[in-house]
């Protein structure tokens, strides 16, 4: 009964494997930790991506020869916007421009991807790591399609709310009237309109969601200014329309007429070309429509298909695990069974042979008494017990020879005594060994309530682990994002009905001309436009976040949990507000930097009346001019409730705080909105316009804004750079977490060991024990005796000689027997003992010192938890960018920019240096703020770090944090440039596209434009066009010309200035990563860093850490003392083992030597 019961009693072992192969782990338990000898490695050493895109990339749409073909059409610019020859050539150019843009951004994205380091404190387990790299694609292709969307479409916004213009004549028309009775020439601006299906009309300055259908027109149509002609198309392309600029065009169309090659050569066959063009085949399957929308193809990317592929040898073999430990739970092997057996034959035999006579005795004496029938009291009874206990002791001998010598026999008696005593000692010693010793027991629970996992925390800590069923679970599920937006967002201010109210007052000031007017109603649209953009922005990015996936193997502790998506939560609101503030930025810089022109905002129309060619001249506000800076603003002005249309300005009323200025955007971040919290002053507005138009009753009541005190003064810019959001409610919910977790627990506890285990040892030991005491005593006793009957040498040497010396058959056997038992004995020892055994220390709370001399010891298995896993960056790390000498220096400062507008009459130099000025500015500001944001967020790792370890992990994310910051920038920079350029974007300085001049014949001209072309480059085909003229490189915008041009000339004191009012740069003051040949392009691409300073103080980190336990493995030899206990154990029963193998050995030498004598005599 006892081996059943031990033989159904699991027991709980814990396990090392030193240099584990990859068939070895994937055959260990779930909970085995098998540390990692390389704490990080690159993705791109086992996970391989790859990217399909929309056919259209790799169309003939998207090649040279296509464009070309377009661009090549004779008078584009004459023709009808709608016109494919005129507007075909920018719409397939911003098309190729976003498949290559998607291309370079999916492949630079991938290249960080395949650099960023994956972090592995131990080997993950197939699934887990699947789902970990399937979680990670998934966040790296959501965010890589929203950023670029999210991109695309502020361009858009900030185009229309820059009133930016076209070469196009998309937007708006430029006429020229000689006036042959009056005696004058002008100008005149016609704003192009849609006819829409309801009879009315889109405009483009209010709008750019126009549409009309795209095909061939007849040139008569170009020259009228009714847009009621515009049917009178002689072919439609099916799916392409026509809006107000080109990339609204291409947007807003489908792609079916390049998947039909009839309409393709239908519409191939209205240009002058030889070329042929083969239609893109219909695929089998796709993710996308035919009838797609380009935009809807752009939001994913263009990315057709996405596949990827995870090599668990090749991660295997970075992560190189030097020991696998882990805890197993099985039933007990027939060894430790064998062993039992063993133990509890001598220790039963012992006791069984002295409790059955006993036993009988008793039995018999009960039966005497029941026959005698002679009745005695208790007291007699206990008197009569007592004495026969007394006699039984006093009697007691163990060691009971066969003389009768009562000297020899009191001897005997009083050494049974001692080994009584003895035995009772050892015995006493070893229980209680054994009763205070504690194993380690596991057990598991399945899919626990969230109470019954908190308990079993509290319980056994981190003795408790709960594996999650389900690996990867969306954020979404757990997390609640909800934002408080700014009022003016759902004020009246941004309504319909007051914009449609302002639309009106709009039209009918334009035809008086008045600018300040119109500029009050743009104002408020852009309000508008940023309010949606905003909010757009936020769901999208709020989308993407809560699709990401939270994969682990494991249910993370409450408080860690909470810690963590709280601190992840607030990462990603900075990054969502500074992608959008610094997206904001640049394109404002950009724009501002290349002077390109808005409509009546920064420029007039002027005609030569000499040469009859048109003209930009800039205007100014408030003495400031557009030409020296795009932030030029004043007070807009309405007209008063006594005034009429024909008043002049002096007559009108000034709105406070709210600006207009060179550009709408850039004065309406200048503006507050202290104004409109005003009731009184808000029915004075409306009364104003409402006289104005001619006694016009507005559609409502328009209710001020409730604003506090510190809305009331806040800029608006303010307000747009958070995402005009003014709080958030956030909530973490681990409940969520742990349902959608569904985890399956599993706890270990150390606890006295079992009743079975307990009682098999003791009988065992005892055994062992009385054996092994007797056979001491008794060799000890007989050795004593022949000593002290030696007299003389000749004695001694007799007393040797009859040690080894065999008289008889039983001496014999008494000495093999002696030698069986020994020979067993010593090997069961040793096999015990001997074996390399798995040893794990554990160390609570080591000191640093104490860890330090650990891991010199121990490096391959230490592992120490942190109590403190989420540790803020700040607290151990310090990063100082080191920036090139020139973004301090005065060359960018506003001094110098005066200096070189009042030096220079080259416009395209000064915007050159503010466009330097600017990018200094915009990469210190884009580099420091992305580095608060990465030193404020956490180091997330449940295990303390080594030194090194910890020093070459942080290099490596200093490193990819340079890189991805720096391209992240350029990649939204050369979005903004391909946009510009492939829109055909006006500039004040006509350096790109020019307005013919006219023919001197005509009364009537309508103003076209031609593209400039610089060293036989075209600024119509490509916005890379450049020219150098001694230090200064031209290009169809200043930023092009600036980007290509060399830092060398700052360097020169002549160049710079001969006055040496202003020093120029001096490379022997430093040493720098950029030479005098490097580019503005190369010092951007680097942020103008030269290098990031970063010190790691691993004793903060040790600090912050909190190091709870610290344990160790190593091999070693067995315990000495239960290997002591099992060779006593077993000893009882290796004597009968032992005396059975002498008894057959003997037998077996009988029977052999009677063969042998019986062989001889016959």
């Amino acid at each position: 009964m006892i081996i059943i019961g031990l033989w159904l009693t699991p027991e709980t072992n814990s396990l090392m494997i030193a240099y584990p192969t990859e068939e070895q782990v994937r055959t260990l338990p779930h909970d085995a930790e098998c540390p990692c000898s390389r704490l990080s490695f690159p993705y791109g050493t086992f996970v391989t991506v790859n990217g399909t895109f929309h056919p259209i990339c790799s169309s003939d749409f998207v090649s040279d020869r296509w464009i070309q073909m377009l661009f090549s059409a004779s008078n584009a610019t004459d023709l009808y916007s709608s016109d494919i020859r005129s507007i075909g050539n920018s719409l397939f150019q911003i098309l190729a421009s976003l498949c290559r843009l998607s291309e370079k951004r999916f492949q630079t994205g991938l290249d960080s991807l395949y650099t960023s380091q994956f972090i592995s404190p131990s080997v993950l387990y197939d699934n887990l790591l699947q789902s970990m790299i399937e979680a990670y694609i998934l966040e790296f292709q959501l965010t890589l399609s929203f950023l670029f969307q999210s991109e695309l479409n502020l361009f858009g916004e900030m185009m229309f709310a820059n009133q930016l213009i076209p070469a196009l004549d998309s937007t708006l028309s430029l006429y020229y009237y000689d006036q042959i009775y009056a005696e004058s020439t002008e100008l005149s601006i016609l704003e192009r309109a849609f006819l829409e299906a309801n009879g009315s009309y889109c405009y483009c300055t209010r709008t750019y969601s126009c549409t009309e259908q795209m095909g061939i027109y007849p040139v008569a149509v170009a020259n009228s200014s009714y847009p009621e002609y515009i049917d009178v198309s002689i072919w439609n392309i099916s799916g392409l329309v026509s809006s107000c600029t080109a990339m609204h065009s291409l947007l807003q169309s489908t792609l079916e007429c390049f998947y039909n090659q009839t309409c393709l050569n239908t519409t191939v066959s209205y240009f002058d070309t030889q070329e042929n063009f083969t239609a893109m085949p219909i695929p089998e399957s796709s993710q996308f429509q035919l009838n797609s929308t380009v935009q809807s193809i752009v939001n994913r990317l263009m990315l057709e298909q996405l596949t990827y592929n995870v090599s668990y040898k090749q991660y295997f073999n970075q992560c190189i695990p030097l020991s696998c430990t882990y805890i197993m739970v099985q039933r007990r092997s027939f060894g430790y069974i064998l062993t039992k057996i063993i133990g509890l034959l001598g220790g039963l035999t012992i006791t069984l042979g002295i409790l059955v006579p006993a036993t009988v005795r008793y039995i018999r004496n009960r039966r005497l008494a029941i026959q005698s029938a002679h009745r005695t009291s208790l007291r007699y009874k206990i008197i009569e017990y007592k004495s026969r206990l007394s006699h039984i002791l006093s009697e007691l001998n163990f060691f009971e020879t066969r003389t009768n010598d009562d000297r020899y026999i009191h001897h005997e008696r009083r050494i049974t005594r001692i080994f009584v005593l003895l035995l009772g000692i050892s015995f006493t010693v070893v229980v209680i060994y054994f009763l205070s010793t504690k194993d380690i027991y596991q057990k598991t629970v399945p899919h626990p309530t969230e109470s019954v996992y908190l308990q079993l925390k509290t319980k056994y800590n981190d003795d408790a682990t709960c594996s999650c069923t389900q690996l990867s679970t969306s954020f979404g599920k757990f997390i609640s994002i909800t934002p408080t937006y700014h009022p003016i967002c759902s004020s009246d201010f941004v309504s319909d009905d007051w914009l449609n109210f302002l639309a009106l007052f709009t039209s009918y000031m334009t035809i008086s001309g008045l600018r300040y007017q119109k500029n009050f109603v743009t104002q408020f649209s852009i309000l508008n436009i940023f309010c949606t953009n905003a909010a757009q922005t936020v769901e999208d990015a709020r989308g993407v976040f809560l699709e990401n996936r939270y994969v682990t193997s494991e249910v993370v502790d409450g408080s860690t949990f909470q810690e963590h998506f709280s601190s992840l939560v607030e990462q990603w609101k900075l990054t969502t507000q500074n992608q959008y503030q610094r997206l904001i930025e640049l394109i404002q810089q950009t724009t501002q930097g290349n002077r390109l022109a808005s409509y009546l905002q920064n420029v007039d129309f002027r005609l030569n009346l000499t040469t009859k060619e048109m003209f930009y001249q800039p205007l100014n506000y408030s003495n400031c001019s557009c030409e020296l800076s795009g932030l030029c603003s004043m007070s807009i002005e309405y007209p008063s409730a006594r005034s009429s249309v024909f008043d002049n300005f002096g007559r009108h009323l000034e709105y406070p705080n709210l600006l207009v200025g060179c550009f709408p955007v850039a004065a309406l971040f200048q503006s507050e909105l202290i104004g409109l919290t005003n009731q009184t002053y808000v029915d004075q507005i409306v009364d104003s316009l409402s006289t104005v138009l001619l006694d016009y009753t507005p559609p409502k009541n328009f209710t001020a804004l409730d604003l506090t005190d510190q809305e009331k003064t806040e800029q608006v810019g303010s307000i747009v750079n958070r995402l005009m959001i003014n709080s958030w409610n956030v909530t973490v919910s681990f409940p969520a977490y742990f349902n959608s977790c569904s985890p399956i627990c599993t706890y270990e506890y150390t606890s006295y060991r079992s009743a079975i285990v307990v009682l098999s040892v003791v009988i065992g030991v005892f055994g062992g024990l009385s054996r092994c005491l007797k056979l001491i005593i008794s060799i000890l006793i007989t050795f004593i005796e022949d000593i002290m009957k030696i007299n003389s040498f000749n004695s001694i040497f007799q007393f040797f000689k009859c040690i080894f010396d065999v008289h008889d058959d039983q001496t014999r056997t008494n000495r093999l027997h002696f030698i069986f038992l020994l020979s067993i004995t010593m090997i069961v020892y040793l096999i015990s003992y001997l074996p390399v055994q798995t040893k794990t220390t554990l160390i609570n709370q080591p000191s640093r010192l104490l860890h330090e001399d650990l891991l010199q010891k121990y490096s391959d298995t230490l592992e120490c938890s942190c109590s403190k896993i989420s540790i803020d960056y700040r607290s151990f790390i310090t990063i100082q960018p080191r920036f090139h000498p020139l973004c301090s220096s005065e060359l960018v400062s506003d001094d110098w920019i005066m200096y070189v507008y009042k030096r220079t009459n080259e416009s395209f130099v000064l915007a050159q240096n503010q466009l330097l000025s600017a990018f200094c500015q915009l990469s210190e500001r884009t580099v420091n703020d992305t580095l608060s944001q990465f030193i404020t967020s956490s180091y997330v790792n449940t295990r303390l770090m080594s030194s090194d370890a910890l020093n070459e992990q942080i290099q490596q994310l200093v490193e990819q944090f340079g890189q991805s910051t720096a391209q992240s920038f350029i990649d939204t920079l050369d979005f903004i440039r391909h946009m510009t350029a492939k829109n055909t974007l006006l500039n004040m300085y006509s350096t790109n596209w020019k307005y013919e001049p006219i023919k001197f014949n005509s009364r009537y001209w309508n103003y076209h434009t031609f593209s400039l072309q610089y060293n036989q480059c075209d600024c119509g085909l490509s916005s890379t066009c450049t020219q150098s003229i001694g230090n200064i490189t031209l290009g169809c915008l200043p930023l092009d010309g600036l980007l290509q041009s060399t830092i060398g000339f700052l360097y020169d004191q002549q160049y710079v200035d001969s006055n040496e009012e202003f020093q120029a740069l001096n490379a022997s003051f430093y040493q720098s990563q950029f030479n005098y040949n490097s580019t503005v392009k190369f010092l951007l691409e680097k942020l103008f860093v030269e290098e990031y300073l970063t010190n790691v103080s691993y004793e903060n980190y040790f600090n912050q850490c909190h190091v709870s336990t610290c344990s160790y493995s190593y091999y070693g030899n067995g315990n000495l003392m239960d290997t002591t206990l099992l060779v006593i154990e077993l000893f009882g029963g290796l004597i009968i083992i032992s005396l059975w193998i002498t008894a057959g050995f003997i037998k077996l030498y009988q029977y052999l030597r009677r063969r042998c004598l019986s062989t001889e005599s016959s």
